[in-house]
């Protein structure tokens, strides 16, 4: 079950475009790291653009540091909640 799931997972974010890749890690990123929350969620995630773009290596590379992530959907649902979407 978990070979699957990671295997979907893998293709889905394969199908998808780099910027949206690039959005998804910053998400991760920042719902994993506890200290964003004295900030609002929007400066948050510009800083965190600002800082990535500077270094962003292939849609391929990026995808595996998603991957790589655990829990990666509670970073993710925290990250949703940072920024307020």
């Amino acid at each position: 079950m978990y070979q699957v799931a990671t295997k979907e997972l893998l293709l889905y974010l394969n199908s998808l475009d780099f910027d949206t890749i690039k959005e998804l890690q910053i998400l991760m990123y920042m719902g994993r790291d506890e200290a964003n929350n004295k900030l609002d969620g929007i400066t948050i995630f510009n800083q965190y653009y600002e800082e990535f773009e500077k270094r962003w290596n292939t849609k391929e590379i990026e995808i595996n540091q998603i991957m790589e992530k655990m829990p990666l959907a509670g970073y993710l649902k925290n990250g949703k909640q940072i920024v307020g979407w």
